[in-house]
């Protein structure tokens, strides 16, 4: 194998240098000087790497080593010590070269500051860091919060019905009206907090466990789920033939519940819906059709925000969650998810998820 024979200029703004046939410096130009703070004697043969810091010159010397024992490439991050003992962050780069007879003549490469990336990236690793360190706390706030109502709530709605027990049961009075308010509230009230922690568990930066599961794995205990639900509203529900996907197996039971439950809620009488899938490229589109009162396309990106509804409590049930809770979770498998539909024609439901 022959390598290409390099000659380095002194005077470019590259910091070049180029190395003999044992890995020792042969030259290095002005800019290298300036970038790596040594004069160039200090530079010569091995003393280069006296400006490796001591914390990474054993990993340095080896991987160069090898480069020079193997005649191949190099490239190599690590922090260079100044004279004045000031570090800078620089990124190793050569290539062998040879003789005009096509011996072995060293390795030729340059250096590149790396400081600013390398600030970059910790900032970025720091602030990773401080976000999962919040998401836990918050979580860990969730629950303890949730725990804290649920019991308050219990208390509440125990008693409230006690007094309506101590009342007499007739004539209906306005004690026992009021009494019937606050345990609506109450119930409302829970399921709110259970809306809530559902939605903090979808958005927790914490890992899943996923396997290659069938879609419909998930999509009949979801419907098993409703089956009360279903039986009672007459409604109809089918699906096509669905693809395996690399999903969390309950998270994807909660997904298609809160969907079809949607569904249910809003169709028309009995209620339609059909499950389908379609692969495009390297996605897969799962949707999910129904034959409801349909959405105004202003109000499309609406629905998927946390507390958002488009009908009083009067006119329907729910917490105005779980939509939102559908939407992280279908992210936190890599998808998107979004809506089509028309006042009247129905909605559709739809989001991807990686075909792997």
């Amino acid at each position: 194998m022959s390598y290409p024979t390099v000659t380095l200029p002194g005077a470019v703004p590259a910091a070049l240098f180029q190395t003999d046939d044992k890995g020792g410096f042969a030259y290095a130009n002005p800019a290298c000087l300036r970038l790596l703070g040594r004069p160039m004697d200090e530079l010569m043969g091995d003393g280069w790497l006296n400006c490796v810091r001591l914390k990474d010159r054993a990993r340095v010397l080896e991987s160069w080593q090898q480069a020079v024992t193997s005649r191949s490439p190099y490239a190599e991050d690590f922090c260079a010590v100044h004279a004045n003992d000031r570090l800078t962050w620089v990124r190793m780069t050569a290539d062998p070269c040879c003789h005009p007879d096509g011996s072995f003549a060293g390795h030729a490469g340059f250096f590149i500051d790396i400081s600013e990336q390398r600030r970059l990236s910790m900032f970025l690793q720091e602030a990773e860091q401080r976000h999962e360190q919040s998401a836990h706390e918050l979580q860990r706030f969730a629950f303890s919060a949730s725990h804290d109502l649920q019991e308050s709530l219990r208390v509440i709605g125990t008693f409230s019905e006690l007094l309506i027990r101590s009342l007499p049961a007739e004539p209906a009075n306005e004690t026992q009206v009021f009494l019937g308010h606050i345990q609506t509230g109450v119930e409302q009230m829970r399921t709110l907090v259970e809306g809530l922690l559902d939605y903090s568990r979808a958005i927790h930066p914490g890992p899943w466990d996923t396997h290659m599961v069938p879609l419909t794995v998930p999509l009949s205990l979801a419907t098993e789920a409703l089956k009360p639900r279903i039986e009672s509203t007459g409604a109809i529900i089918t699906w096509d033939n669905l693809p395996k996907a690399q999903v969390n197996q309950s998270r994807f039971v909660q997904l298609f519940h809160e969907l079809i439950e949607n569904s249910l809620i809003y169709s028309a009488q009995p209620p339609r819906i059909h499950i389908s899938a379609e692969q495009h490229d390297e996605e897969w589109v799962i949707s999910v059709r129904d034959n409801g009162v349909g959405i105004d396309p202003d109000y499309q990106q609406q629905i998927f925000q946390v507390f958002q509804r488009l009908h009083s409590r009067s006119e329907s049930h729910g917490h105005g969650i779980g939509l939102a809770v559908c939407k992280a979770i279908v992210e936190r498998h890599g998808g998107v998810m979004w809506v089509d539909s028309e006042p009247g024609q129905g909605a559709t439901f739809r989001f991807t998820l990686p075909a792997r």
